[in-house]
């Protein structure tokens, strides 16, 4: 029996993303009043209170969680954010497994889901912000092994389990609301580019915030629309 630890993106990254990178640089950079000869005033808070942000989430954002198969069952035992002490162990009847996907949006982000009926599901997700080494790649290159080859399996029974799991991928930078955001998002930082220019807005900690957003998008887009990964 395998056991694989991985340490799973939390919604306590997400908030210490939201504050310490977004909120407090924002309220820093224009309480410090920005201006072209002082760039670095909207720089220094953001990186400083970025970098904060990064080593709280890396440290208490991520909880660990141990997975293995056993006689037909996965497990999934979860660990307490600051202690990492197990708090509860999961247990999911192979059988009762209907898909498996491990699409995600961001190149080197990572995501093991499991789907069941009526489109419920259960998904463990790990950001490459926060990575830490676990084995989250080796399981999913395992599990995607399994399911094509359940023969591995010493149970009979939970070999005709997995013979129906499928490996089902959807890339939502190919539909047309996709490219609507990525036209719209050109336009958009061209107008933030233009304006800014002829000094007809300020550099503020706004205006920095929109146009890194809107561009990540963009980037993002350009190197995630071609990206097909339907298979089984």
């Amino acid at each position: 029996m395998k056991t694989y630890t991985i340490y799973k993106f939390t919604g306590w990254c997400v908030l210490y993303m939201v504050i310490f990178t977004f909120i407090l640089p924002l309220y820093a950079a224009d309480f410090m009043e920005p201006t072209f000869k002082a760039p670095m005033n909207v720089l220094i808070p953001i990186i400083v209170l970025g970098f904060i942000g990064y080593i709280l989430a890396k440290r208490f954002g991520l909880r660990r969680n141990d997975i293995w198969i056993d006689n037909g069952e996965l497990y999934i035992k979860e660990y307490s954010q600051l202690l990492e002490k197990p708090i509860k162990t999961k247990k999911v009847k192979l059988s009762k497994i209907r898909g498996f996907d491990d699409f995600t949006i961001n190149a080197g982000d990572m995501k093991f889901q499991l789907k069941f009926d009526y489109s419920a599901t259960y998904t463990i997700y790990r950001s490459r912000i926060w990575f830490r080494e676990d084995d989250f790649e080796l399981l999913i290159k395992d599990f995607k092994d399994l399911i094509n080859n359940p023969d591995k399996l010493t149970s009979d029974s939970a070999k005709k389990q997995l013979e129906r799991v499928e490996i089902k991928y959807s890339n939502p930078y190919q539909t047309i609301l996709s490219k609507v955001f990525f036209f719209g998002g050109l336009i958009f930082i061209s107008i933030i580019i233009a304006l800014t220019l002829t000094r007809q807005i300020p550099i503020k900690g706004t205006t920095i915030l929109v146009f890194t957003t809107i561009l990540t998008y963009i980037l993002t887009y350009l190197h995630r629309r071609k990206n097909n990964n339907n298979y089984r």
